[in-house]
């Protein structure tokens, strides 16, 4: 939250968008409007390779002044990725070098939708994502006190809930783990034991036949009240991949 401005990322599936190949879109919306905008996009580099469809997410480190991008790529190697850089990238085009993440992955798993945060009450950086086969959604830390989460990661807890795409968010000084259900809206997980604890089923889908809801939950405050925005991607996945 930047001036008064909401960013967020989305992703790009697709072999042929910006830089031929594809990334993270940024968009902003202005706080208390629906006016939403593309500002931005990031390409992200492995060496010659140019990681297509990366489900990703940007995070600053106040810690150590930069940026930090973390994906999945689902076309060149499958696995999870991170790159930084100074440059802000809340605005125009960027490409971001990026590298494999130490993680603990069994053998033929694959891993998407990472989100990481940092922990202060442990002093670590933790990371969730979805581990297949399986759909369990999976928590990994870092040593304590390390600045950087660039780092090598340890598994500490799983949690098998049959659904997909975890988002790590703040409500009421709580952590909670987002993830879809597929067809009834977004499960909400304890983030500390990973068990659910709910289900938020919107009313209306943009894509009324099968809805398909990757997306968080972001507590906006006005004043003495909170009101809570949803953000979903309402769509056939495996029909003509009509993202919404």
């Amino acid at each position: 939250f930047i001036d008064n401005y909401y960013y967020f990322t989305a992703s790009v599936h697709s072999t042929q968008a910006i830089g031929g190949a594809s990334g993270l879109s940024v968009y902003r919306f202005k706080k208390n409007t629906v006016d939403c905008e593309f500002v931005g996009h990031v390409d992200l580099i492995n060496g010659n390779n140019i990681l297509c469809s990366a489900a990703g997410k940007i995070i600053y480190n106040r810690y150590d002044d930069y940026w930090y991008v973390q994906a999945t790529d689902f076309y060149t190697e499958n696995g999870l990725w991170i790159g930084k850089t100074k440059t802000s990238p809340l605005q125009g085009i960027l490409e971001i070098v990026v590298e494999k993440m130490n993680i603990p992955l069994l053998p033929d798993n694959q891993a998407w939708d990472m989100t990481m945060i940092w922990n202060e009450d442990n002093k670590r950086w933790e990371i969730t994502y979805t581990r297949d086969p399986g759909a369990e959604i999976v928590r990994c830390v870092a040593s304590p006190n390390s600045i950087s989460p660039i780092t090598s990661y340890t598994y500490e807890l799983s949690a098998n809930v049959n659904a997909e795409g975890s988002t790590v968010v703040f409500m009421n000084n709580q952590k909670y783990i987002i993830c879809t259900t597929y067809e009834q809206g977004l499960d909400v997980l304890n983030y500390d034991t990973l068990q659910k604890i709910g289900t938020i089923t919107p009313t209306k889908w943009i894509n009324n036949s099968n809805p398909n809801s990757w997306g968080f939950i972001l507590p906006n405050e006005n004043g003495d009240s909170t009101e809570f925005i949803m953000f979903v991607f309402s769509s056939i996945k495996f029909n003509g991949f009509q993202f919404g």
